[in-house]
């Protein structure tokens, strides 16, 4: 799958519940792909054809500024493998020095990416009552 249409399908399965600006080195060389927000919370992504691709050398290094900055959580890379979304946090593919199959993931279905990217948003932002944020959970069900 390309890394295009992995966007595409991140962005079919996400843009009810989620603002998505794609800016793709509309800023810098090594700025990843898109800026997904909710909630006051906001992820920079990283869309990937596959799951043995690396990032490339500028955008190591523009996330390595980040996380100089304690930014550690919130710069997540993207890719499929058949129909579920295979996500890792830059920082830990940086750690591996390697793809994303080489390093800590997460495999989520489809149908299930809504509901796990609102449960990061609401971990990020420290609001661990899930029953406070249940109205906002319930239209994924």
């Amino acid at each position: 799958m390309l890394e295009n249409e992995v966007y595409a399908e991140f962005v079919k399965a996400m843009k009810k519940y989620v603002h998505i600006q794609r800016i793709e080195n509309a800023i810098n060389s090594g700025t990843f792909d898109c800026i997904v927000s909710y909630a006051n919370v906001t992820f920079w992504c990283e869309f990937k054809e596959d799951d043995d691709k690396e990032l490339r050398a500028s955008q190591v290094s523009w996330a390595k500024r980040r996380m100089d900055h304690g930014c550690l959580m919130d710069m997540l890379v993207i890719t499929m493998s058949n129909d579920y979304f295979v996500v890792a946090l830059a920082s830990d593919l940086i750690e591996a020095d390697g793809p994303i199959n080489k390093c800590k993931r997460v495999t989520v279905g489809k149908k299930e990416i809504p509901e796990f990217f609102l449960h990061m948003f609401y971990t990020i932002r420290g609001d661990y009552d899930h029953e406070r944020n249940r109205e906002g959970t319930e239209q994924l069900h």
